[in-house]
């Protein structure tokens, strides 16, 4: 017999993530030092999550 889940309250739908807004996160959890990631953004290699937040707005 099948699961039924009568009672059960789906989560509400999340976002996806805005371009770049985990890059940081990901690059550092793979290595990169945080000096190495603000120069990637400095010479934007790579958007941060402030620019994905400020594309939002725009």
């Amino acid at each position: 017999m099948a699961a039924r889940f009568l009672r059960t309250v789906p989560d509400a739908p999340k976002a996806a993530p805005l371009l770049g807004q985990h890059n940081t996160e990901i690059l550092a959890e793979i290595g990169y030092s945080n000096d190495e990631i603000a120069s990637l953004a400095a010479e934007k290699i790579i958007g941060t999550e402030q620019d994905a937040v400020a594309g939002v707005s725009a």
